[in-house]
């Protein structure tokens, strides 16, 4: 309560962690749905303002079937600076942040921003990751490796490993001539 509180103090004086602003996907998600409706309800009735009066009408009405034209394709910069992107279909072309806990010290859980994933840039583009940013668990000091199998030097051919993934393969020697 404010009777708790004296006179000049802080929030700056709290611990960081105890004031996570950052939305949880679904209300972010939520919160693009919104303004995507808002855009197409404006571009509809920009679309109204160009064709000519009826008489006697008094207001605009619209049928709900005739929104989902205006949800095809649209794009906009949501209010908090993140492009938005609906395809022809109207699914979300979206950009992931990649994101790592920090637990340091113990009980900190600190959400840190390395680096995005986005599909709507050219393809040497769409990651972006900050490497010196991550802290690694204990005894790791370097990103993993994401096969698990190393090439095959020349003479030998691959084989799949059974029940693994199709990056899992065992080399073995080539057949004479091959």
């Amino acid at each position: 309560t404010l009777k708790d509180c004296t006179p000049n103090a802080s929030l700056a004086w709290l611990p960081v962690n105890r004031f996570d602003m950052a939305m949880k996907d679904g209300s972010y998600n939520i919160y693009n749905a919104v303004y995507a409706v808002a855009h197409a309800l404006h571009e509809m009735l920009l679309q109204q303002v160009g064709m000519p009066p009826v008489r006697n009408r008094k207001a605009v009405v619209f049928s709900p079937w005739q929104l989902h034209p205006f949800l095809r394709n649209i794009q906009f910069k949501n209010p908090a600076g993140d492009q938005v992107n609906l395809d022809e279909k109207g699914k979300l072309d979206a950009e992931y942040d990649i994101l790592n806990f920090w637990n340091f010290p113990e009980g900190l859980r600190l959400k840190v921003k390395l680096g995005t994933f986005s599909l709507h840039v050219p393809l040497v583009q769409q990651l972006s990751l900050s490497e010196d940013m991550i802290e690694w668990a204990i005894a790791i000091h370097q990103i993993p490796r994401s096969i698990c199998s190393e090439s095959c030097n020349p003479g030998f051919r691959k084989t799949p490993q059974e029940g693994k993934a199709a990056c899992c393969f065992n080399c073995i020697l080539c057949p004479e001539n091959e």
